[in-house]
Formats: structure tokens, C-alpha cells, sequence
């Protein structure tokens, strides 16, 4: 049941050693079942992975720039992007195969995921049916986000199961080191799952949990290992796959080649990048839609340091900066490598993209973990046009108004007190403009109140770490009048423990009666 074959091919060993040998028939089916756990255990073939080591040909891999081969495993960069980021073909002959996978945690944010699937293909190399499935993830909200291992299913009695919580997008210590097991077997109807955590200083739990599959999957023939991420789109990750083992497994014979951009992918993970540039040069017109062949270019020529070359073809890769196919391009580089690429981005689209995009990329990670320093300095340092912003509707104010308290907590985590005050009433001062606009939905007022509420509680915080306190009261008694839910932003109020300087003033009776639902107050738009 527990998959232990190996302990099981020895008991039943030693059961043959100690049987009744005038009992035939019982001896042949104890010799038989022996021999039949001694093969389940040793598997004739294995495909073992050392991922410290450049990936070989048969790798196939659909995204630039978020697999890299490094000396310590395969650095995974999540961002969440659709379908399969890394794929390997293999063949299995129905008996028993185990997947083993060890690695390391870098950072998950909410939403950010990992997937593994072992998949029956048909001859084409188009899925048929699910195999296995392995899945950490990032979940949680409010603030309290934790890791994801089991996919909340059934755990088997004797798992360890410990949700500490995740700080600024990076597990706890003793759950930053993964070593996932799944092993399926022709004389079992589940697949048998363990995720043994550990991290340094601490001792490894277990926890285990078994998994069904469709029948069609289990037979011999032709299947692929795909590695894929989660479904809400730009939130990161980084995971470090140390090694990778499929027992049980062999090579897929049939399996086609690589075409011209899979060749120049692997090539850009395996940090081969001339080899990547000499490809792409090499390859006819139709092996690479036009603005992809640019882009691949350009992160060949930026690693190479060719970097005036590099921005003529992110220019051209970019287009008008105004489609899907920018727009994923956009958030590759504001998010994994905004330092690099984000000037050029700045010069190449207008300055109303620019903003709104980058809201649009980077909204999920600030809204969720206002605690992450990468982010947030990010828009410090690339934002320098926001206090131009001038929005012509809803959803442009909404962004505006996002992107300054966001930036404003950038300067803040760098001792910026005078910034973050500027860009806190700058964003007070654009809700409190489009609160007076007719044409707003009740639901956009709502929401409005609620970013201009929270932005009042920001600036107080500031206020309380400049000993202005009688000025951080009056933000604080704002900020509840002007919620059309008080209650929730006096938790917001409460959970902060800077706020402690507070505690034995008048305001901090207003903010404990407000949390209990009493003396509540309307906000009510200016006229």
C-alpha cells in the first residue's frame, strides 16, 4: 500500500527462507510473489537527472529567460506563465515507475506555483491522460500566506503537517528544502505521494497522501514529464531543481526532434548564449515568427553585453507595446529583470503604457506582500514619470493611485520618510478628486474609498515614524470615517504594531470601538 518495495521484496524474501517447503504450492506463490516485489523494486532502467549540470538534447522548453542552468540545480523563475515551461519525453513499460524530485524554496508568492505531471502521449506527443501529479504552491490571503504541499487532499496517519507562516514570499526554515516522491506501480490502483521537508538546523517531516489516476494512463508506451506553473498570471517564484530521477523510466526512442526554437531555448538555459545567437542567425525566416526572433536576440546580446544591439531588438520585439505578445514580454522584464530592461521599456512605450502596464504586472505581488523589498524599489526606481499621471477614467485613477502608495512604501523601506508623505497625499489627493465624479459606479466609489482609506493609514504610519502623532491621529480617525467598512481597515489599524505609540491617545478608543462594529460613520463624498 505504502509502496515500500524494497523492505517488502526482503520480508518476503526471508518468508520463502523460513516457509514450509513440503508445502509446494504454497512455496511457489511465496517464491513468485518475491520475485515479483524483487523486480517492482529494481526497476531494469532509470533516467537520472543531476540538474547541476547543463540540460541535455532531449529537454524541451517553451519560455525564454525563466529556466537557467546553474552549478547548484535548474533555477526555475515563476511568473506564472500558461502551458508546460520544461518537458522531457520518456518511456515506461507499465511495471513500476517512481519520480523523484529534490529541491530548494527560494520565494513563492501568492498564487505562484509548481507543477509536475507525468503524462501518456499518443504517437503525435499529444496528451492522453494523467499519470501522477505533484503540486507545491503559495496559498493563503489577508496577509497570511503558507506553503502548499498536499493540494488538501487525505493524508495517510503518521504526516507531519506544520503550516508556519511564509515571510516576505519565502517559506519557513524547515520547509525550504523539498524532496517529493511519486511512485505508481501495475499492481496498485493509486499512485503513492511523500514530501519530506526539512531546511538547515531542523529535522525532516513527512507527509504522505495516495492519488488515483485514469486506467488509460498506466500502460506501457510513450509519456512525458511536464513542468508547469500556476494559473494567476505574474506572480513569482523561484525554485532551484537540484536533481530528478524517473525509475523505472527509459529514453523515448520515437521522440522527435527539437525544432529551431526549442534548439535556441535550451541553448539560452544552458547558458550557451553565442551558441543561441549562432542558431537564431542560422535559422530560415519561417522557423521564428518576427518580433519572437528579436526577442530571443535580445536576451542572447544582453548576456553577451551587447547591450545597444540588445535594445534595438527589444524595440522591435516590443512593437507598440499595446498587444498580449508585449504585454508578456512587459512583465518578464519588470519583474525578473526590471534594472536591465525597464529604461529601455521607459524610452521605447508611451508613458501612459508604461504606468498601466506596469500596474497591471506587478498589482498582484504588491497588493499581497507589501513586505517584499525587490518590488517595491522597483517602482522607485522605474516609476519616474508617476507624478505625471493624469487619468482619463476609472481604472487609470485606480492605477495611479495603486502605483503612488505602492511607490511610496518603496521609499519607505529605503528610510525615504519625505518621499513616501509626497506620493501618500498625491494618492489621497486623486481619490478624493474622482470621489467627486458622477459618472462612478456605486462599486468604484466603493473601491476608491477603500484605496483612499488605506492610503490614510499609510501616511499615518509615516507620521508615527516622524513622532508626528497628534497628525497620524487625524489620518487614522480619516481613514475609519471614510471606509463604508470601518471594521476592516481598525484591523488593518490594530494588527500594525508600529501604531503602539498610539495605544494612550483618544484615537485609539475611536479605533477599538470601531473594530467592534460601534460608532460607525458614513464617509460622504464632497460636494
Amino acid at each position: 500500500i505504502v509502496h515500500q518495495h524494497e523492505e517488502a521484496a526482503r520480508v518476503a524474501a526471508r518468508l520463502v527462507e523460513v516457509g514450509d517447503k513440503t508445502d509446494r504450492a504454497a512455496m511457489e506463490r511465496l517464491t513468485s510473489r518475491a520475485q515479483r516485489l524483487r523486480s517492482l523494486a529494481r526497476p531494469r532502467s532509470t533516467l537520472d537527472f543531476d540538474l547541476g549540470k547543463p540540460l541535455d538534447s532531449r529537454w524541451r522548453l517553451t519560455q525564454p529567460g525563466v529556466i537557467r542552468s546553474e552549478s547548484r540545480g535548474l533555477r526555475v523563475d515563476i511568473i506564472n506563465v500558461p502551458g508546460p515551461v520544461l518537458q522531457r519525453p520518456f518511456y515506461w513499460d507499465g511495471e513500476r515507475l517512481e519520480l523523484e524530485l529534490e529541491l530548494e524554496l527560494e520565494r513563492l508568492e501568492w498564487g505562484a506555483m509548481l507543477n509536475v505531471d507525468l503524462v501518456a502521449i499518443d504517437e503525435a506527443g499529444a496528451a492522453e491522460a494523467t499519470l501522477g501529479h505533484l503540486r507545491i504552491g503559495a496559498i493563503g490571503g489577508g496577509g497570511h500566506y503558507v506553503l502548499e504541499r498536499a493540494e488538501g487532499r487525505t493524508l495517510v496517519p503518521g504526516s507531519v503537517v506544520e503550516t508556519p507562516r511564509m515571510i516576505a514570499a519565502r517559506p519557513a526554515e524547515d520547509q525550504q528544502r523539498l524532496r517529493m516522491r511519486l511512485d505508481v506501480s501495475a499492481d496498485t490502483s493509486t499512485a503513492w505521494v511523500s514530501v519530506t521537508s526539512s531546511g538547515e538546523g531542523h529535522e525532516p517531516t513527512t507527509l504522505a497522501y495516495t492519488l488515483g489516476f485514469e486506467p488509460a494512463a498506466r500502460r506501457p508506451g510513450r509519456y512525458e514529464l511536464r513542468i508547469s506553473t500556476g494559473r494567476d498570471p505574474w506572480m513569482r517564484g523561484v525554485v532551484l531543481l537540484e536533481h530528478l530521477a524517473l525509475v523505472g523510466a527509459g529514453e523515448d526512442l520515437e521522440a522527435r526532434t527539437a525544432t529551431p526554437r526549442e534548439q535556441v531555448l535550451l541553448a539560452l538555459a544552458n547558458a550557451e548564449h553565442a551558441h543561441a545567437l549562432a542558431l537564431l542567425e542560422a535559422a530560415p525566416a519561417e522557423a521564428f515568427a518576427p518580433r519572437d526572433r528579436q526577442w530571443l536576440m535580445a536576451l542572447a546580446l544582453e548576456q553577451l553585453g551587447r547591450w545597444p544591439e540588445a535594445q534595438l531588438q527589444i524595440q522591435g520585439a516590443m512593437g507598440a507595446c499595446d498587444d498580449d505578445e508585449a504585454l508578456a514580454r512587459f512583465a518578464y522584464a519588470m519583474l525578473l529583470v526590471p534594472d536591465r530592461f525597464g529604461p529601455t521599456l521607459r524610452e521605447h512605450c508611451s508613458r501612459e503604457r508604461f504606468l498601466f502596464d506596469t500596474w497591471q504586472v506587478a498589482w498582484g505581488a504588491l497588493f499581497h506582500h507589501p513586505d517584499l523589498t525587490d518590488v517595491h524599489r522597483t517602482m522607485t526606481t522605474q516609476l519616474v514619470d508617476l507624478d505625471h499621471c493624469r487619468p482619463r477614467d476609472f481604472v487609470q485613477a485606480q492605477a495611479c493611485a495603486d502605483l503612488l502608495t505602492a511607490r511610496s512604501r518603496g521609499w519607505y523601506m529605503q528610510n525615504l520618510g519625505a518621499a513616501a508623505d509626497s506620493d501618500l497625499r498625491q494618492a489621497i489627493a486623486m481619490v478624493d478628486v474622482w470621489m467627486s465624479r458622477p459618472q462612478l459606479t456605486p462599486e468604484q466609489a466603493q473601491t476608491l474609498r477603500r484605496t483612499g482609506s488605506l492610503a490614510h493609514v499609510r501616511l499615518a504610519a509615516v507620521l508615527v515614524s516622524r513622532n508626528s502623532l497628534a497628525e497620524a491621529e487625524l489620518e487614522l480617525r480619516t481613514a475609519l470615517a471614510m471606509d463604508d467598512a470601518p471594521e476592516i481597515i481598525a484591523d488593518v489599524i490594530v494588527s500594525r504594531s508600529l501604531f503602539a505609540p498610539l495605544h494612550e491617545r483618544p484615537i485609539w478608543a475611536e479605533v477599538v470601538a470601531a473594530q467592534s462594529g460601534r460608532g460607525l460613520t458614513i464617509f460622504q463624498p464632497p460636494r
